[in-house]
């Protein structure tokens, strides 16, 4: 007779709850179908795990690409107020717009130095978290490798004191999700430029 086997019970990492709400987010970030309505599906998202002020959400399409920062005003998370090229990667901006790592502080003055004319996120922001963009293929962290950077997920409070380390764990899923429809977004969005030329050389040629 076969000996007995005993179940193994593997502790999750965050509580039950947190993965309910992770899987809601998941969807309700899936429901976006070009850069605004994608924005306002991760802000609202993003929403149900945390109390934020402002988002960020910066993004390079391509290795050689200029990155591109698009955010909310203050108290507006899930409009789409900006979108403007992020004027380097270097220096605070790279960690914390092109990051490696995920990044939590409970001060932006202790992110960037100080009057740095470059610096995007707005002086009433005082917590920031910033979760990088994955590749679709999974991505890689290895230090050095700004191939690899693709842009980040970056959360902003005002006088609500800093993030919890723990919500990490609920934001990389929700980071490589966004990589994979904006990567999706440009897609279509070259398509459709492709799509107008030619019809636009079609009419020249009638």
């Amino acid at each position: 007779m076969p000996a007995e086997r005993l179940a193994t019970i593997v502790p999750l990492p965050m509580p039950d709850g947190d993965y309910r709400a992770l899987v809601e987010v998941l969807v309700e970030i899936s429901r976006g179908g070009d850069l605004p309505s994608t924005f306002r599906a991760v802000a609202r998202g993003v929403s149900r795990l945390t109390t934020l002020d402002w988002l960020g959400i910066s993004w390079r399409g391509s290795q050689d690409e200029q990155p591109t920062l698009h955010a909310s005003l203050v108290g507006q998370v899930d409009w789409l107020a900006t979108s403007s090229p992020l004027p380097g990667s270097d220096g605070a901006l790279g960690l914390w717009f092109l990051p490696e790592l995920p990044r939590i502080v409970g001060s932006q003055r202790r992110a960037l130095a100080a009057g740095d004319p470059a610096w995007p996120v707005p002086p009433q922001i005082d917590a920031l978290l910033t979760v990088p963009l994955p590749r679709s293929g999974g991505g890689s962290r290895r230090a050095g490798q700004r191939e690899h950077r693709r842009g980040a997920i970056v959360l902003g409070r005002s006088q609500r004191g800093p993030f919890d380390p723990g919500l990490v764990a609920l934001l990389e899923p929700v980071a490589a999700h966004v990589a994979v429809l904006l990567e999706r977004t440009d897609w279509l969005e070259r398509f459709r430029a492709t799509n107008t030329e030619l019809r636009q050389r079609l009419q020249e040629q009638a």
